[in-house]
């Protein structure tokens, strides 16, 4: 029977694990594209990667900031992991700012149980720092 390289990379230390993808791209969208690949691989390199790819999180458009909402607030750990928050402004005149849009209801009702209610018109820029703030370990809000 044959091995696979990944089955000789599941066997190494943790933290070598760690140290080795701490090489991957510093560009913000290959690192998660990259993080969200590898943690896909196995259960060892999923619990490598997750706190890298948590660690700091941008939310750059209404599809992503909904999407890391819905996730955090279904998984507590996950929330826990996350050290720096940033909504992207859309300073770059490649990314528009992110325009308004419809909230899901689920996600709605978790942010008010978490940090009251949301103003009215509620703002993709209101829901994200709503999130934020319900961030158990967050050290930096970045607007």
């Amino acid at each position: 029977m044959t091995t696979s390289c990944i089955d000789h990379f599941s066997v190494l230390p943790t933290e070598l694990l760690v140290h080795i993808f701490g090489y991957v791209s510093d560009d913000y969208r290959e690192r998660c594209k990259v993080f969200s690949a590898v943690s896909r691989v196995n259960c060892t390199f999923q619990a490598v990667v997750a706190p890298l790819l948590y660690r700091k999180v941008i939310c750059c458009c209404p599809k992503h900031l909904d999407l890391f909402g819905r996730t955090v607030f279904a998984n507590e750990r996950l929330a826990r992991l996350v050290k720096i928050y940033q909504e992207y402004k859309g300073t770059s005149r490649f990314v528009p700012p992110m325009p308004p849009f419809r909230f899901d209801e689920n996600l709605r009702e978790n942010v008010s149980k978490e940090v009251g209610t949301l103003p009215s018109p509620r703002t993709p820029g209101d829901l994200s720092v709503a999130i934020a703030i319900a961030l158990p370990n967050l050290q930096r809000l970045l607007l």
